[in-house]
Parts: structure tokens; C-alpha cells; sequence
């Protein structure tokens, strides 16, 4: 890992974006005093977390964002992004670049971002932490730093062993683990309190309790009986109902059925009511027929008048024969014309007779219908009576009464059954079967008598009706054979006429041929005659379409008769089926009603004795096989509902106080525990980090230790400097508590006894003490060092923990600014050896420096006061002189 690049805009005097590349090694950035150099190295600190002002030079949050100068005006927000190559995956994220960047607003509203993605500070420190670097330690080490390693107390130079040692992270971890260790003794001594002072009501509600239980019991065992009891009367009540529903349903839909029938055949009848009246079309009709029949007979008297004169002419001219035979010829084609239209009106008549016959084939199919499933009913009740013969003294009753049905249904079956004589039979036989039914009536029964009577009914009315709808078919019958046999005697006279026609017609032409020279008078009465044959014609056909229209009308008028007819003997007979329909529902209502009052009246019991919601829990035990005597069972609620009282009554508020403050102690022991286990866990936890941390540290110092030694003899040619730990005895918690009167106290009683280490107590590591002592000096004390002496040591410590734990990245910010030529030199030899390790951005005036350097920033300021960059890589300096440098 290491920075690859750095972006600013608007941190102190960088007011604009600006941006900064980074090489693995060394980058110099150097420049005039006051130009903004070490505004980089605070821009460093800064984004990752620094939250002293005084280490950023300034006194409050917004003295970071440019303040503005005489030609700029200041800005209000201040961001730096620093963005870190992570190809190496030394931070555990699985990203190549981690990009973490510092916003603040001169409001004091501030946000910290990782990737663009909004994060807290805690999150950046621990990512920092477990890349080995951070914003308090040695990544950044800024003017008057480098001295402060010496000068610090050793407590203070603890922290940067610790960073140094690479322990950090485990220490933010052991923190939280400590303060979540607190926190939870601290709830688990407030957990204890509360049970110490609920568990004396605890034992109290739990003896009243326990006085409850046994009228529980009692209660449990009363609600049992209660509700079997119940249960056998409501499953009896819903037995009788569910029976009494289903023949209600049943008789309701064939009552609404018949309903629906009665109003079909009332909408027909209106509807025919409602048609023009038949009188008023037929006198239009024969008006029409009789003012056409006029006209011809005009025609016929013309006609004759013609016919005379021109026999006159024919009888001087010597064609007396072919006038006769003209005659005939004409007499003949008006007597076909008279059988044309007698064959078309029967034709007519024999179609319509079709159409009737086709309909009171499908009626009579229908009522065939009906009667063989009302047939098959009856039969179905006959079956069930048979099935209910269960007592010796009606079975003898009942099999005569069957065989008596059995031969009344055979005769109305038959072709021409006497109805009259039926119905009384019926009768006889729905007398005798209400008779053997009162005999049965102490066993369950579902035959009905009313309902098998309304069934014998319906079938003789159906017998009847299909006796009327078969006459009526053999007698259109018998119309339509006579009809065919009529059409067929008219079609050989129509044949033999039309012979006899065409023979004359054969003589009139060979007169006609052998007629000479025939006058224009003559001539002219011939053509006169022709004329009026046609006009004839013509007046022939019209008359026969109005006689087609008036044999059509009565035609109509017949069906619609035959219709209104047999739909008013339909009314009649529906009328009658839905009366009967109607008194049956009506019964059926009756008898609802007085078992659903029953029931009513039970609901109300069972909420008298129980309660609302016991209902639910007696509908469905009723639904299953409940067995037992009622009058035993309402003696044993009786005696349970003794006992209840003799028990007496408890406050129903103990049970609910009980079982919130037996949860409530349940929920505090469980949490107890909880927190005795976490508690546990963390110790063990913060045991092994303290492991981890001591072990880690142990073997980081010792290598610092000899680096520290190292480095000191190379830049002092000579000398000694060693690390000393600093150990200290923890005080006992009974000390902790102790106020420091009590504690001035003790040390007065014994004040010659120094503090002496038991065996049970433990050494820890409170600080590290620096001893350097130059070549030819003999110095107790690093205080006695002089100031290039101090920034030496200084350096050799910080190269000592930089070459044990490299971080990804160093910020160096003048720390050669003390040193003089020779010592700059072996400072930037000992850089570039550990350039190897990781990167270094130094901040520099040194030219050493600055030749060890690969990448060179130079930092200018203009007159606005803002900080501006030059850039150039060193192997690319002789190019850019060879080439520019004359220029």
C-alpha cells in the first residue's frame, strides 16, 4: 500500500482543487517560506482524522478552509480526499483503492467519507489502525515534532511504541471491549437491585396463585360438562334444523321454479293481449281482396263484350270452330289458375299443420319428460318407506299400499288413463299412507306424506296434460294426412287440364294457318282479346296474393288461438302447482321458526351459564360424536358449581400481577445471566488482546531497540542510545476508591515504608525513558543534549521505528531543517535506505534531500494569496535542461 495521490481544495491556502501524484520512494515538496508547504503535511493529518486544532496551527474548526485574501474572497468549505493504492490488500478491504476524504462547512458541520460513501471516524481510525499508520504517530511528523519525541514524558512516548509496535488496532478493540465490560457490570448491578426488591411480592402473588389452581380446576372440569352438556341439546336443535333447511331450500326452489314458469307464461299472455286486434286486420285484409275481385269482374264483363264481337267476325269470316276452340283454351286456363291457388293455400295450410305438429311433438316429449321424473320420486319414496319397515304389525299395511301404488302408476302410464277416477284413487291411497305414517312416527323417518301427496298430485295433473298434448297431436295428424291426400287429388286434376290445354292450343294454331287473308278489323279484335287476357293475368295473380294474405291471417289467427288456448290451461295448472308449493314453504316456515326460537333460547342459556365465547367452543364439540344423558350431566354442573362457591372469589387482577411480575423477574434473570456470560466473554477477550498486545510489543521493542542503537551510531559516528521500559504497579480497586485525603492519610502513617510489589500484584508498562549518550560525552540525562543533538537522536529513534513497522506512507515536514550539511547527507542516505520500506513526502529546504527525491513539487503563492503547484520527476531533469535549459 501507499498514497498515490492527494486532492485539496479549499484547506487553508490551497483555495483551489489541486492535485498531487505520488510515486513509491521519496517526493520532495519544497518552496519559499510562507508559500504553503506544510499546508500538505497538515492537509494529511487533517483528512485522516486529526482532531487538534493546535497540531493543525489554528483555534477553531473553520480556520482550516481559506479565509480569503485582498483579490479572493474566502470559501466555505474545506475537502481533502487522499487516495491510497491498496493492490496489496494490506487494508482488509476488498477494494484496490481506498479513497478517504474530509469535508467541513464553516458552520461546524463536517462528514467523513470512505469511497464516496458517508463513515465515522471510528471506522477511518480502526481501517487506519489495521493498516499499520495512522494521524496521532509517526505518518506525519510536522515542525517542532521531532523534538517533541524527546522532550515528551514517557507515557506519552507509549503511544508512539505502541503505533510503532503495529498494537494499535488491538488496542481500539480492547477499549471498546473495556467500555462495553463496564457497561454491562453497570446493568447487571441494576439487573440484581430490581430482583432484590420484587422477589418478596413475587412469593406473595405466588401463594395466592396457587390458591387459584384448585378453583381452576374445579372451573376447567364445570366448563367440560358445560360444554358437553351444551353440546348434545345444540347438536339435536341443529340436527332438526339442517333438515327442516334442506326441505325449506327444496320446496322453495320448486315453488320459485314454478314461480318463474307462471310469470313466463304470463309475459306470453300479455303479449299476446297487447297485439293489434284480429278483426281490424282481417276487414282490412278482405276490403283489399274484395276491391281486386271487383276489378276483375270488370275486366271478365269487357272481356265478354271482346269475345262476342269477335265470334260475331269469326262467324262471318268462316272461324266459328276456332273460336270455339279459343274458348275452351281460355275456360281451361282459368280453372288451372283456380287450382293453382287452391294447391298453394293447401300447401300453406299442410306447412303450418308441420310446424303445430313439431311443436306438440317436443311439448308431449317434454310433459313425457316430467312424468317419468316425477315417477322416479315417487318411486325413491317408496324405496325409503320400504327401507323404514321396521316394525312387523305395518309391513303387512305397507306392502298393500305399495302394490296399490305400483298399479296406479301402470294405469296412468297407459294411452288413455281415466283421470277422474285416478285422482280419487290417489286420494284413498294418500289417506292410508298418512295413516301407516302416524304409526311410524316414533322412528326417524324422511318420508314426507305432504311432500309424496304434492308428488302423486303433480303426476296426475302431468298424466292429464300429456293425454291432452297426444290428442292433440293425432288430431294434427289426421288434418295434415287429409291435407296430402287433398293436395294429391288436385295435382292429377291440374295435370290432365293442362293436358287437355295443350291439345287445343295445337288445333287453335293449325285453324290459325289455314286462315287466308284475314281483315284489320278482325285482326285489331284479336289483339283487343289477347290485351285483355293479360290484364286478366295480372289481376289473377294479385287476387291470389290477397287470398294468400288472408289464408296466412287465419292461419295465424288459428295458431295464436291454439296458443292463447293451451297457455291459459298452463296458467291454470302452474297457478295450482304453485298454490300448493306456497302452502308447503309456508308450513316449512312455520315449523323453522319454532325450532331457530329454540335455538335462540339455547344461546341465550349458554351465555347465561358460560359465556359469549364458550359458544364457538359448543358449535364445534357438537360438530364431533357426543355421547351421555343431559339430566345426569345437569346434576354434575350442579355439584361443581357448589364447590366454585365454597372456594369463594379471588381477585382476577393477582393471576394478571403475577404473571407480569414472574415475566418480568424471568426477563431480569435471563438478562442477568446474559450479562454474566458477556461479562465473562469480554474478560476473556480483553485477556487475550493484552496477550496479543504484550507479546506484539515485546518483540517490536526489542527490534527497535537495537535499530534505535543503530541509526544513533551512524549519524553521531559513535556513541550509544538504548530504550528503557517504565513498569509500574497497578492500584487495587480498594486504592481506586480511596480519596486522596484517605490516601494522604495512609502515606502520613507509614511514610519510611515504600510501595513494595506483591506476588499476587502485576508490573505493567506505564512508559518508555530514552538514554543517548554522544561519542566522547558522558550525559545522565537527554536534556543535557544540545539542540542538533536532540534532532539526531530524534531522527535515529523515528528511522528505528520506521524500518521495524514501515507505514504505507511518512510525511515529513522540515524535520532536517536543524541538521547541517554533513548530518543532511546521512539523513537523506538513511531516507533513501529506507525509501525501500515505505514512502516518504518530506517537506524540505535540504538539498540532500531533494537529490534523493524522484518526484520534486514546488510550492508558490501569488498575490491572492493562494498556494499554487509546480511539478517535475527527477530522471527527467537532464532531459528538460538538455532541451530548455539555453532558452
Amino acid at each position: 500500500m501507499y498514497l498515490s495521490k492527494l486532492e485539496i481544495q479549499g484547506f487553508k491556502s490551497f483555495a483551489n482543487k489541486t492535485l498531487l501524484d505520488f510515486q513509491r520512494g521519496i517526493t520532495a515538496i519544497v518552496g519559499p517560506n510562507g508559500s504553503g508547504k506544510s499546508n500538505v503535511a497538515d492537509a494529511v493529518r487533517w483528512v485522516l482524522g486529526e482532531q487538534s486544532l493546535k497540531l493543525l496551527r489554528g483555534k477553531k474548526s473553520d480556520d482550516v478552509i481559506f479565509a480569503g485574501s485582498d483579490k479572493k474572497s474566502r470559501l466555505g468549505v474545506a475537502e481533502v480526499s487522499l487516495f491510497l493504492n491498496n493492490e496489496d490488500r494490506v487494508a482488509p478491504v476488498d477494494y484496490s483503492e481506498i479513497v478517504i476524504t474530509r469535508r467541513v462547512y464553516r458552520d461546524g458541520e463536517g462528514e467523513y467519507l470512505i469511497n464516496h460513501q458517508p463513515a465515522r471516524l471510528q471506522d477511518i481510525q480502526l481501517l487506519l489502525a489495521q493498516a499499520n499508520f495512522g494521524q496521532r504517530t509517526y505518518s506525519v511528523i510536522g515542525q517542532g515534532m521531532i523534538d517533541s519525541f524527546l522532550i515528551s514524558s514517557p507515557q506519552e512516548r507509549k503511544h508512539l511504541f505502541d503505533e510503532a509496535a503495529g498494537v494499535r488496532q488491538y488496542q481500539l478493540k480492547k477499549d471498546q471491549a473495556i467500555q462495553k465490560l463496564g457497561q454491562s457490570k453497570e446493568n447487571l448491578e441494576q439487573g440484581e437491585a430490581i430482583m432484590v426488591e420484587i422477589e418478596p411480592r413475587l412469593r406473595s402473588l405466588t401463594r395466592q396463585v396457587k390458591r387459584l389452581e384448585r378453583r381452576e380446576e374445579v372451573e376447567k372440569t364445570l366448563q367440560e360438562k358445560q360444554v358437553q352438556y351444551f353440546g348434545l341439546r345444540w347438536q339435536d336443535i341443529e340436527r332438526e334444523l339442517t333438515v327442516l333447511r334442506d326441505e325449506h331450500r327444496q320446496a322453495e326452489s320448486r315453488r320459485q321454479s314454478v314461480e318463474n314458469e307462471l310469470a313466463a307464461i304470463q309475459q306470453e299472455l300479455e303479449a299476446i293481449e297487447q297485439e293489434r286486434s284480429a278483426s281490424e286486420t282481417f276487414a282490412t285484409l278482405q276490403r283489399q281482396y274484395n276491391t281486386i275481385l271487383d276489378e276483375k269482374n270488370r275486366a271478365l264483363e269487357q272481356q265478354a263484350v271482346v269475345k262476342g264481337q269477335l265470334e260475331l267476325a269469326a262467324k262471318q269470316a268462316g272461324a266459328v270452330e276456332t273460336a270455339f276452340l279459343e274458348r275452351r283454351s281460355h275456360e281451361l286456363q282459368r280453372t288451372l289458375n283456380q287450382l293453382a291457388e287452391e294447391r298453394s293455400t293447401l300447401a300453406q295450410t299442410v306447412e303450418r299443420l308441420q310446424s303445430a305438429l313439431t311443436r306438440d311433438q317436443g311439448a308431449l316429449d317434454e310433459t313425457e319428460q316430467t312424468f317419468t321424473k316425477l315417477e322416479t320420486q315417487l318411486k325413491r319414496f317408496q324405496a325409503d318407506l320400504a327401507d323404514q319397515l321396521s316394525m312387523p304389525e305395518v309391513e303387512q299395511s305397507v306392502g298393500t299400499w305399495l302394490a296399490k301404488y305400483d298399479a296406479l302408476v301402470e294405469e296412468l302410464r297407459g294411452e288413455t288413463p281415466n283421470l277422474a277416477m285416478l285422482r280419487d284413487r290417489a286420494q284413498r291411497l294418500q289417506a292410508e299412507l298418512t295413516t301407516i305414517h302416524q304409526r311410524l312416527a316414533t322412528h326417524s323417518s324422511e318420508s314426507d306424506p305432504a311432500a309424496m301427496a304434492a308428488l302423486q298430485e303433480q303426476l296426475l295433473q302431468t298424466a292429464q296434460e300429456r293425454q291432452a298434448r297426444l290428442s292433440a297431436v293425432m288430431k294434427v295428424q289426421a288434418v295434415l294426412q287429409l291435407a296430402e291426400q287433398q293436395d294429391a287429388q288436385l295435382a292429377e286434376q291440374e295435370r290432365k287440364l293442362k293436358q287437355e290445354q295443350s291439345s287445343l292450343n295445337q288445333e287453335v294454331s293449325v285453324q290459325e294457318l289455314a286462315k287466308t287473308n284475314p281483315d284489320a278489323a278482325y285482326a285489331a279484335m284479336v289483339d283487343q282479346a289477347k290485351r285483355m287476357d293479360r290484364q286478366l293475368a295480372e289481376i289473377d295473380t294479385r287476387l291470389k296474393a290477397a287470398r294468400e294474405d288472408i289464408n296466412a291471417f287465419n292461419a295465424r289467427e288459428t295458431t295464436k288461438k291454439e296458443r292463447l288456448f293451451m297457455l291459459q290451461k298452463e296458467f291454470r295448472s302452474t297457478q295450482h302447482h304453485l298454490n300448493a308449493g306456497t302452502n308447503q314453504v309456508t308450513d316449512l316456515q312455520v315449523k323453522l321458526a319454532r325450532v331457530e326460537q329454540r335455538h335462540d333460547d339455547l344461546k341465550r342459556e349458554i351465555t347465561q351459564a358460560m359465556s359469549e365465547t364458550a359458544l364457538e367452543q359448543i358449535t364445534a364439540a357438537a360438530q364431533g360424536s357426543l355421547q351421555g344423558d343431559p339430566l345426569i350431566m345437569a346434576e354434575e354442573i350442579a355439584t361443581l358449581q357448589r364447590q366454585i362457591q365454597l372456594i369463594g372469589g379471588i381477585d382476577d387482577t393477582v393471576t394478571q400481577e403475577y404473571q407480569e411480575t414472574n415475566e418480568r423477574w424471568e426477563f431480569l434473570s435471563k438478562q442477568a445471566e446474559d450479562l454474566h456470560a458477556g461479562i465473562t466473554s469480554l474478560e476473556s477477550a480483553i485477556a487475550d488482546l493484552d496477550e496479543v498486545i504484550t507479546k506484539k510489543f515485546d518483540t517490536a521493542f526489542r527490534k527497535i531497540n537495537d535499530e534505535f542503537n543503530t541509526y544513533f551510531r551512524t549519524l553521531f559516528r559513535g556513541g550509544r542510545a538504548e530504550l528503557v521500559l517504565v513498569k509500574e504497579v497497578l492500584r487495587t480497586a480498594d486504592e481506586d476508591d480511596m480519596t486522596e485525603a484517605e490516601a494522604a492519610e495512609l502515606a502520613a502513617e507509614t511514610p519510611a515504608a515504600p510501595r513494595v510489589a506483591s506476588k499476587d500484584e502485576e508490573k505493567v508498562i506505564t512508559g518508555i525513558e530514552i538514554k543517548a549518550t554522544p561519542p566522547g560525552k558522558k550525559l545522565q540525562s537527554i536534556a543535557m543534549l544540545s539542540g542538533g543533538e536532540r534532532a539526531l537522536t530524534s531522527i535515529a529513534l523515528l528511522c528505528a521505528i520506521i524500518s521495524n513497522n514501515p507505514s504505507p506512507f511518512v510525511a515529513l515536514d522540515e524535520v532536517d531543517a536543524a541538521l547541517d550539511e554533513a548530518n543532511s547527507q546521512r539523513f537523506a542516505a538513511i531516507l533513501e535506505q529506507l525509501a525501500h520500506k515505505t514512502q516518504f513526502i518530506t517537506i524540505t529546504h535540504n538539498r540532500a534531500t531533494m537529490e534523493k527525491a524522484s518526484i520534486l513539487y514546488g510550492v508558490t503563492m501569488g498575490d491572492d494569496g493562494v498556494s499554487q503547484l509546480l511539478s517535475v520527476k527527477m530522471d527527467q531533469v537532464e532531459d528538460i535542461i538538455r532541451n530548455y535549459g539555453n532558452r
